[in-house]
């Protein structure tokens, strides 16, 4: 409902922040690929080496559910996270955790409805009869 989440002082509707996974399926021209090279090159928000190692680091890039690791870190033989350096192959699956917060909105008290008229080949050509 419009009221949930809202400042009562500004009338803001203000949702809180939430943990979305954002997923992509291997695409054809990242097979061969690193995973480093294809968030460097294909993601902007990820082209800076210290931001994206810094996520590697919290295990919040993942390559087929596995966390991805970047050399720094080192992988040891620990097996709890998959290089940086792998092979991209068809249908892995390239996952990003991310905090999402939405800004926001003035949501009115009363919301208006107006009825408006459509010409009659309209209403015919999308049978909205």
């Amino acid at each position: 409902p419009p009221s949930t989440h809202r400042n009562a002082s500004t009338s803001l509707r203000c949702p809180p922040p939430c943990i979305r996974l954002l997923q992509s399926s291997v695409k054809g021209k990242w097979c061969g690929k690193t995973v480093q090279d294809v968030l460097r090159s294909e993601f902007k928000d990820l082209s800076d080496n210290e931001y994206t190692s810094q996520l590697m680091t919290k295990g919040l890039i993942q390559l087929n559910g596995v966390p991805v690791r970047c050399e720094a870190v080192g992988l040891d033989g620990d097996r709890t996270g998959v290089s940086a350096s792998t092979v991209l192959k068809n249908m892995d699956v390239v996952s990003r955790v991310v905090d999402w917060h939405e800004p926001p909105v003035m949501v009115s008290e009363s919301i208006s409805v107006e009825k408006m008229e459509m010409p009659a080949n309209v209403i015919d050509e999308y049978n909205l009869r």
